[in-house]
């Protein structure tokens, strides 16, 4: 949630000095707030969200089974993957790229897409 700059506590006025104070925010308020901010990451809710139910018990000494640990690193791995993996523009890039003719000059769409991100299974 830092790198999104989902903020981690939240501002209020104390009612008895009118004052603004600080307290922590819920991580349930973060990923909403951050569901709501964030364009294209509304359908990952229910998987941070999911997620949070697991390893937050476990953080503070409750116990987990292996199934619902593996599963989390699961849902969790979908999230990164969703959230900094470009792949999902160089689909797109490719599809919008099939749609028009091809170029004379022998240019392909995969020579094209270089110049916009590199491929991840080249290196």
């Amino acid at each position: 949630m830092d790198h999104f700059r989902i903020p981690a506590n939240m501002r209020y006025r104390d009612r008895t000095t009118g004052s603004f104070r600080q307290k922590p925010r819920p991580l349930h308020q973060r990923i909403e707030k951050f569901a709501r901010q964030r364009k294209g990451y509304k359908e990952i809710e229910p998987l941070l969200k999911a997620t949070k139910n697991v390893t937050n018990p476990a953080s503070h000494g409750r116990r987990v089974t292996n199934d619902d640990l593996l599963n989390a690193f699961d849902l969790l791995e979908y999230i990164l993957r969703h959230c900094f993996d470009n792949q999902h523009s160089r689909i797109k890039k490719i599809a919008s790229m099939c749609k028009k003719p091809r170029r004379v000059l022998g240019q392909t769409v995969r020579d094209s897409l270089k110049a916009v991100a590199p491929d991840p299974t080249t290196k």
